[in-house]
C-alpha cells in the first residue's frame, strides 16, 4: 500500500517483496538509493526481536535514509520503535503527508 501511495505521490516506489532479511532491505535500499524505506508490520512474534531487527537495519541503511514502520505490530511497540529513531505511523493518510512534507525540504 505505501508504495502505491508513494507512486501516487510523485515518489519513485520500489517494492521488496515479503519477509525480506534486514540485510537484503539495506542492500536494496542501497542500490536504488532510497530515501525512505517503509515497513509494514503486520504480526508481532517477539517484540524484542522486531526491535532489534529493526535497529539493525536503521544501523545497515545508508546515511541519510529515512525509516518509516507502520500497521499493527508496529502499533504494539511504537514507543520503543521511536526511541531507535524510527517513524511510527499509525495510517495510511500519515505516510501520505510525510512524503508529501519529505517531498517539500
Amino acid at each position: 500500500m505505501c508504495a502505491v501511495v508513494a507512486v501516487l505521490e510523485g515518489w519513485r516506489a520500489h517494492y521488496f517483496g515479503l519477509e525480506l532479511p534486514v540485510a537484503d532491505i539495506a542492500v536494496a535500499a542501497s542500490h536504488v538509493r532510497a530515501e525512505l524505506v517503509a515497513l509494514g508490520l503486520s504480526t508481532i512474534g517477539d517484540g524484542q526481536e522486531l526491535l532489534e531487527q529493526l535497529a539493525e537495519l536503521r544501523d545497515a541503511l545508508p546515511v541519510g535514509t529515512r525509516l518509516v514502520v507502520g500497521g499493527p505490530a508496529a502499533m504494539n511497540v511504537n514507543e520503543d520503535v521511536e526511541r531507535l529513531g524510527i517513524q511510527c505511523l499509525e495510517r495510511i493518510d500519515q505516510f501520505q503527508e510525510l512524503l508529501r512534507e519529505y517531498g517539500t525540504k
